[in-house]
């Protein structure tokens, strides 16, 4: 996917529901900024105007759309903006640490199983 995502200059998330944006996350962490559906799941994923844009409709689409094909400047520094949230927020090592800590009050209390 890698490859594929590093032709585009912005990724797109348009579901009308989604669980964990794994695929936006993947493409944040090549540096491209991002229009999201304003959806549970992704949302507080980025803050609005920073990494990206939420988008509740057609016309909240193309405005966000315009504003990355008009303004290079800021979608390259929205872009590097969602590298950096992904790389400190979203990590490997960030979530092998939370899935170590789960495992461990786990073993910790018996009573959880």
């Amino acid at each position: 996917m890698q490859s594929l995502l590093l032709t585009g200059d912005v990724v797109l998330n348009t579901s009308t529901s989604e669980g964990q944006p794994q695929g936006a996350l993947e493409a944040m962490s090549l540096g491209k900024p991002c229009i999201l559906s304003a959806v549970p799941g992704n949302l507080k994923l980025i803050e609005e105007g920073i990494e990206g844009f939420y988008v509740q409709g057609e016309a909240d689409l193309i405005s966000a759309a315009n504003t990355l094909i008009n303004d290079p400047a800021r979608r390259a520094a929205m872009g590097k903006n969602a590298q950096n949230l992904v790389k400190t927020s979203f990590s490997l090592e960030r979530e092998i640490d939370a899935y170590s800590t789960i495992y461990n009050n786990l073993l910790s209390d018996p009573k959880l199983f």
